[in-house]
């Protein structure tokens, strides 16, 4: 198997090149060719190019086993001299380099389709006054998707409900451990002041770390208990140096721990102190003098931007909003498994019984449709694939909603050039008679459907705004496809006269 796997590139090479070679040809005159077919030939292969690059974007499987099969042989200029073609240099090229493989670009589904956990929140905003409810809503949301993001979980949706009561929504699809995540999530967020290690120690634990010598051991930057915690902090503060307009970070502590950063920065002077947020470092600044009246500025290489985020840090910590879980509910795997296949179901038969109806009814025309219906799937399947959309129920309800709509636009074309033939016209002016006059009439539709598409996308939230950008992104594809990849296909029918004088080429309602 492994031998005939070696083999199978430059055997199937060695097969197709003659007849492969008399269509290239044919093709190329076709091209070079300064006539309406050549333009349209033309046009035709710049549309097959992208649907196969599309299509090979989502599904990569067989290129990559194609290239895997030409880099696994180990002697491929011996195989490559069986072509009937030779080009100087090739042979090296092809032995000493891989071929790069196509990455492997998986859907990522939403919460519905592979099961996790929602979870809402009520936030308490009574504590914090009006000027500070914003800055404390994003610090906590932003806390909160930190600690998502240590679980992993691809694309998780994080966001806040504002009416009569504030409320946070968390989903996480795909969660291992839902109930850990949850306990994660309501923990209050941990501001920490630790004091650094030596340098020399602190190199010396990342060897050992490194070499494995050490196990179950937490950082090798700072060491003991905390010399102060997000309970001693008042506030934090973008300012900004006088003499250089640098961003900086001011902090101050509150009694308590003005009198512990004041003995601390005397009796380490020179030293590093390391901020911790949930566990992790937010900055490490050095001690250059004794602060005794509780203000501390944190310098460094910030933007105004990234001051900001530090500051959102630390008032996040030094001032949490609590939550409490209003509503929890876990999608099992099973339940999300069923969904997708439903999904897929669903959309299978709806494109197959749209494939039927308009072949049966247009025949030659019909398909044609159906050939632009593929290519409308495709590339709008590859744009949720490349824009990383989370694919959920309600997404893939809009997909299958525009599948429609792209119909409906070759459906309008169609019954004009059918009017158009029916007056006595040849089929190419019908043809151009008939685009010219739907256009208008899938302009309007669509646009209208694109406004109210839009709506829902920048007004709602959650899966409608879903089903609103998998409708717009659906609506911008059929608009392309309808007018372009239909036009092109039938523009190359319209060179095949013994197909058009044949019962299959004609319309039903014209046959006697």
């Amino acid at each position: 198997m492994l031998t005939w796997l070696k083999r199978f590139p430059s055997t199937l090479l060695s097969i197709l090149w003659f007849p492969l070679k008399k269509i290239s040809l044919f093709i190329w005159f076709c091209i070079k060719a300064k006539t309406q077919k050549g333009s349209v030939i033309r046009r035709s292969i710049g549309v097959l190019i992208i649907t196969l690059i599309a299509t090979f974007y989502m599904y990569p499987q067989p290129i990559n086993s194609l290239i895997n099969g030409i880099n696994i042989t180990t002697d491929r200029v011996s195989q490559w001299d069986r072509l009937p073609f030779k080009s100087r240099g090739l042979d090296q090229w092809i032995n000493q380099r891989d071929i790069p493989q196509v990455p492997n670009n998986s859907f990522i589904l939403g919460l519905d389709l592979q099961g996790g956990v929602r979870v809402v929140y009520d936030v308490d905003i009574s504590s914090v006054s009006d000027e500070e409810r914003q800055q404390a809503l994003e610090s906590l949301q932003k806390v909160v998707t930190q600690r998502v993001d240590a679980f992993g979980v691809s694309e998780p949706r994080i966001y806040l409900e504002e009416g009569d009561t504030t409320r946070l929504v968390v989903e996480l699809a795909g969660i291992q451990d839902p109930e850990q995540a949850i306990a994660t999530i309501g923990q209050t967020p941990q501001l920490e002041f630790y004091q650094g290690r030596p340098p020399e120690e602190t190199q010396l634990l990342i060897e050992a770390l490194q070499s494995g010598n050490i196990e179950n051991f937490e950082n090798p930057y700072f060491q003991g208990d905390p010399v102060l915690t997000g309970q001693n902090l008042d506030q934090a503060q973008v300012i900004f140096d006088p003499q250089t307009s640098q961003p900086q970070v001011g902090i101050t502590f509150d009694d308590e721990g003005r009198q512990k950063f004041a003995d601390f920065t005397k009796n380490n002077i020179g030293e590093i102190l390391y901020i911790v947020l949930d566990s992790q470092i937010v900055s490490a600044p050095r001690i250059n003098q004794e602060i005794p009246n509780g203000q501390a500025t944190i310098s460094g290489d910030f933007t105004a931007e990234s001051a900001k985020e530090l500051v959102d840090y630390l008032n996040s910590g030094a001032l949490p909003l609590p939550i409490t879980i209003a509503s929890q509910q876990t999608v099992g795997a099973s339940l999300g498994t069923d969904s997708l296949y439903q999904s897929i179901r669903a959309g299978g038969f709806g494109l197959l019984f749209i494939a039927i109806f308009m072949i049966i009814f247009y025949r030659a025309l019909g398909v044609v449709a159906v050939i632009a219906l593929a290519v409308y799937t495709v590339l709008v399947l590859a744009l949720f694939n490349l824009f990383g959309f989370t694919l959920t129920i309600a997404g893939i309800t809009g997909f299958i909603v525009s599948i429609g709509l792209a119909v409906d636009g070759n459906i309008l074309i169609f019954e004009r050039m059918k009017e158009e033939l029916s007056n006595g016209r040849d089929f190419e002016s019908s043809a151009k008679e008939g685009f010219r006059r739907a256009w208008e009439s899938i302009r309007d539709s669509q646009i209208s459907t694109l406004i109210s598409a839009l709506i829902l996308f920048y007004l709602a939230s959650g899966v409608v705004q879903g089903f609103g950008i998998t409708l717009t992104i659906g609506i911008v594809i059929s608009l392309f496809t309808a007018i372009t990849v239909s036009k092109l296909l039938i523009a190359l029918l319209g060179y095949q006269q013994w197909l058009l004088k044949t019962k299959f080429g004609k319309f039903i309602t014209l046959q006697k």
